[in-house]
């Protein structure tokens, strides 16, 4: 069976520049549109609200075609009313080193680190405040092109969670895509 998890949309984001370096701030909306169940082994959705602000520094030089992308976000989830359990919040870091291979093609290393912030409550969290933390790294790619006259870009990666604290460890893979309007 295949499904799809849940949405993150990204409606504001603001972007600056200055020279090498590149900044933005953004707010997102995770929305609880994936398969979930109470009761399932495994699920695609998990059944709440996250609302994730965010800011993020990239430094590229052209001329090398090395850049260092990274980004904060601080996750505030909802309760997930079927369970009665309210996930804490968690703190997120995203980073990349990575090489420019020609126009469209960026290939590197990617990582991240999450740490949950605040405890877990709610009367389904009978395992107490848990308090994740998660450290991970793996390969990514991304392709920009235009279609049309629309410029986008594409991005894949996977990421191998080399320690995980008080959550499951696993393997992660992320496909996304972006356009500018």
């Amino acid at each position: 069976m295949f499904n799809i998890g849940d949405i993150t949309l990204t409606p504001v984001i603001l972007g600056w520049d200055a020279g090498d370096f590149h900044w933005n701030v953004a707010m997102s909306v995770i929305a609880p549109t994936g398969e979930y169940q109470k009761g399932a082994l495994a699920f695609t959705g998990l059944n709440y609200w996250t609302f994730p602000p965010q800011a993020a520094l990239t430094w590229f030089n052209p001329a090398t075609g090395w850049n260092v992308p990274g980004t904060v976000a601080y996750s505030i989830n909802t309760e997930n009313h079927a369970t009665n359990y309210q996930s804490g919040d968690d703190f997120d870091l995203d980073c990349a080193v990575g090489k420019q291979v020609n126009r469209a093609w960026n290939i590197g290393l990617v990582g991240y680190y999450m740490q949950q912030v605040t405890g877990d409550s709610g009367s389904g969290a009978v395992l107490g405040a848990n308090e994740a933390s998660v450290w991970a790294l793996g390969p990514g790619v991304s392709y920009g092109t235009l279609v049309g006259h629309l410029p986008m870009s594409f991005i894949a990666k996977w990421t191998h969670e080399i320690q995980a604290t008080r959550t499951f460890g696993g393997d992660t893979v992320t496909v996304a895509t972006s356009f500018k309007f």
